[in-house]
Formats: C-alpha cells, sequence, structure tokens
C-alpha cells in the first residue's frame, strides 16, 4: 500500500483511517 501513500497521500489519510495502518 505504499504505493498509494506517493500516489495519493491526501486520500490515504482516509484509507489508513478505515484500515487503521497509520495516522501519516
Amino acid at each position: 500500500m505504499a504505493s498509494v501513500t506517493v500516489h495519493c497521500p491526501r486520500c490515504q489519510s482516509a484509507l489508513v483511517y478505515r484500515h487503521g495502518q497509520n495516522p501519516k
């Protein structure tokens, strides 16, 4: 999922919130 962080750091914020991984 590292690709998502670089691909869409803003959208990833919401994704991680759902996944509960990192608050980054």
